[in-house]
């Protein structure tokens, strides 16, 4: 029992770390034992959900749950990677219960996730009426016309029932949908309620309001009460995009970006890809990189970002980093904290190289709200022009030239 608590103990740091292979190797012989810790359990659980392995997630989540119905910190966790809206719903309450003296963020994000899921209720979102086997999309290439860059790559959706038409930066750092008050109140938004989002710049968090739209489709692909974020926060100053989206809405595809030739391929029955794995925590595509020179680390795949960034921890541990003046770097909950331009460093990812200079932030919000060590974001300087294919149900990715 005391090597068990101590393998438990050494796999939430090495989760934490990101270091998920090692916290498979370490945790996996013993999650059979009848002795199994509870905290072992949920950590192995949420590598799980994280390797798109659900019903396993889902059977270890229980005995977890059976074991420690008390524990706080398992509780909070375990609702990240529950099976339903209602267990969600359940676990947080519990949580709350529980949660005086406890980090002031948690308890916050917690109150704010459970206020939106009340507000859904049993209410079904993202339901699809219609999804056709393949399907393209054209992209249109924005930059940024001073530095000649690439901000990033926009798709044309539709939202409500008349059809608004909303212009939406396709970002895969971002779980979901993202639109701005003004053009999702023209699409027929239904508030559901307020929740408080970490990271994507600001100091340290920011309120957002969650709802539906009655209808919104992409292509062919068509749904009906679509889960989206608003804000009155401008995501660009001049109009050439509404929002974001991200990859949720295309669960079950391959998605093929050819970032090159400007185009979206959707695949529904492709064979599985073969590529390197990708994690899902907290909605976010993690995946497994470095700087050049640097030890591998977890980082978020972004195509949203002008240029990858690197956690200031991270980069303070490159040799020959070399680190000049504060950079301006804006995110939807404002300009991100303590940035410096790094140069001397460049990305590297399957045999992709990107060119310098990057961006150091203070990423430590994010990573703690996380739950795990990420250690930057792969952007475009990396990504741009690149073709990309990520298959969700085999959650492999692949970047080539």
């Amino acid at each position: 029992p005391d090597e068990a608590e101590s393998a438990a103990l050494l796999g939430q740091v090495l989760f934490r770390a990101g270091r998920f292979d090692e916290v498979d190797i370490l945790l996996s012989p013993l999650e059979e034992s009848p002795e199994a810790p509870p905290r072992l359990l949920l950590t192995l659980a949420r590598l799980r959900y994280a390797q798109g392995r659900g019903a396993e997630s889902a059977a270890l989540l229980r005995r977890a749950l059976e074991s420690a119905p008390e524990d706080r910190w398992l509780l909070y966790w375990a609702a990240d990677v529950a099976t339903s809206r209602a267990q969600t719903v359940e676990l947080l309450q519990r949580y709350l219960e529980l949660s005086e003296g406890d980090d002031e963020d948690r308890i916050e994000d917690a109150r704010g996730t459970l206020r939106v899921l009340e507000e859904l209720g049993e209410r079904k979102v993202w339901i699809p009426l219609e999804r056709p086997e393949s399907f393209e999309l054209p992209l249109r290439h924005v930059w940024d016309e001073t530095t000649g860059e690439t901000i990033g790559y926009v798709v044309r959706a539709a939202a409500g029932e008349k059809g608004k038409a909303v212009r939406l930066l396709l970002d895969t750092g971002n779980h979901g949908l993202y639109v701005i008050h003004r053009l999702a109140r023209k699409g027929g938004f239904i508030p559901l309620g307020e929740a408080t989002t970490y990271g994507g710049g600001g100091e340290r968090k920011h309120t957002v309001d969650r709802g539906v739209f009655p209808t919104f489709a992409l292509g062919g692909l068509k749904y009906g009460d679509a889960l989206v974020t608003s804000t009155d926060e401008e995501v660009e100053a001049t109009g050439r995009f509404h929002g974001l989206l991200g990859l949720s809405p295309f669960g079950g595809y391959r998605v093929t970006l050819d970032l090159d030739e400007k185009r979206m391929r959707l695949d529904w029955d492709a064979e599985p890809l073969e590529g390197e794995p990708y994690w899902v925590v907290a909605g976010q595509i993690l995946v497994r990189a470095r700087a050049a020179g640097g030890e591998p680390g977890l980082f978020l795949f972004d195509t949203g970002a002008m240029r990858s960034l690197l956690s200031a921890d991270y980069a303070g541990r490159l040799e020959r980093a070399v680190f000049r003046s504060a950079a301006n770097v804006q995110g939807l909950g404002g300009q991100y904290a303590g940035t410096r331009v790094v140069e001397n460093v460049s990305m590297e990812f399957q045999g992709v190289r990107g060119e310098g200079p990057l961006i150091a932030v203070d990423n430590s919000v994010r990573s703690r709200a996380t739950g795990v060590e990420i250690s930057g974001n792969l952007g475009l300087e990396l990504l741009g022009g690149k073709r990309i294919v990520i298959d969700t149900r085999s959650q492999t990715i692949r970047v080539s030239e």
